[in-house]
């Protein structure tokens, strides 16, 4: 198996998901449709510790499944691409 951290990842940004497509993955998942990514206006973003809670997914099972496109692509923002008050959200918790 690959390594769900390969050299050239961004591991100086929190990786992100998209809040709306993951929880439209899980009503998909749940009416066991398919689920198709949707791109909201104004995005909320959701952690990994967050999602790994919501789904219920090992770390290892959610990178194999973005892999194959059957969950929302992880994102890693840059600091000065987050609004302030996410990106105060999110170094609190860091």
């Amino acid at each position: 198996m690959a390594n769900p951290h390969p050299k050239n990842a961004h591991t100086s940004s929190p990786a992100l998901w998209i809040e709306q497509q993951v929880d439209d993955w899980i009503r998909a998942t749940i009416k066991r449709q398919r689920w198709v990514p949707v791109m909201p206006d104004k995005p909320s973003f959701v952690r990994k510790a967050e999602v790994l809670r919501r789904v219920g997914l090992s770390n290892v099972s959610l990178w194999l499944m973005e892999k194959r496109g059957e969950f929302p692509q992880r994102l890693h923002l840059e600091d000065e691409m987050l609004p302030m008050q996410r990106r105060v959200e999110v170094d609190a918790a860091q």
